[in-house]
């Protein structure tokens, strides 16, 4: 009993139960989808906030379509790539993107094979101090329509690459799925819905390079994303979890009195 009476004149009770109210506020709140917006508004300058993660500094690298495209486009249409943020568990928050319009999908009409490419990068922020960033999981689905006939090759990719800041000098993760078929070498393999996962040692911020890629090999064939999700888990930060407990010790003590 000493040690709690000591305890109370260091700190008072209604102090230390306001700081553990509030570092659980924190580390909790907003456990709601963020909203959408578009890959365009966001490499206009625009920014994602879920739950204490911050999503900004967000630029197109590369945007490529070459090849008999069924849609005749020469580039991804970023207006019709969302991006929506879901704090649903406030340690793993995640962003989802989902194309409209089938803007992730290519088609081959013609004779020459359709390559596409889509490269942008952003940065990654735990705001408020409580929390660390310790790994990143990619999930992504992917559709196929595969002409029947030897010496097919299609596939598509998508990379998530971690760095330690925006100049992509210090790589320290990364993530990939796919879906490919190269002549049956390596065996066809389709990762759809399969989420891959690296951790690291914990940080607060980083830089995601993400790389997408669409090959086809026959006319009339398909290879498309219907959506991929990334996911930033993360942990209280050891000075926020001792808080956490002082607040539970704060209000034992109150209930003592």
């Amino acid at each position: 009993m000493k040690t709690s009476t000591s305890l109370k004149k260091q700190i008072p009770t209604s102090s230390l139960f306001k700081i553990g109210i509030t570092a659980t506020a924190f580390a909790f709140a907003t456990a709601r989808d963020a909203s959408a917006i578009t890959l365009q508004d966001l490499n206009n300058g625009g920014s994602i906030t879920v739950g204490d993660k911050l999503f900004d500094n967000w630029s197109v690298l590369v945007n490529s379509i070459v090849g008999d495209d069924s849609a005749s486009r020469a580039e991804f249409n970023l207006n019709n790539i969302n991006i929506t943020g879901d704090n649903s568990d406030p340690y793993n928050p995640t962003l989802t993107f989902t194309p409209f319009a089938n803007e992730f999908t290519v088609t081959q009409n013609g004779a020459i094979a359709v390559s596409a490419n889509l490269d942008f990068r952003f940065d990654v922020t735990v705001v408020g101090g409580l929390n660390l960033w310790q790994d990143h999981s990619l999930v992504a689905t992917y559709t196929e329509v595969a002409v029947a006939v030897p010496n097919n090759d299609h596939n598509v990719h998508v990379h998530s690459e971690l760095y330690t800041d925006d100049t992509l000098g210090t790589q320290f993760g990364g993530v990939d799925t796919h879906l490919i078929d190269e002549d049956g070498i390596p065996i066809y393999v389709n990762e759809s819905g399969v989420t891959e996962t690296i951790f690291f040692t914990q940080r607060s911020s980083g830089t995601s390079l993400n790389e997408l890629s669409w090959n086809t090999d026959k006319d009339t064939e398909s290879v498309g994303i219907t959506s991929y999700t990334l996911g930033f888990s993360q942990v209280p930060e050891p000075s926020s979890t001792a808080l956490l407990g002082l607040g539970g010790l704060a209000l034992l003590l109150r209930r003592r009195k």
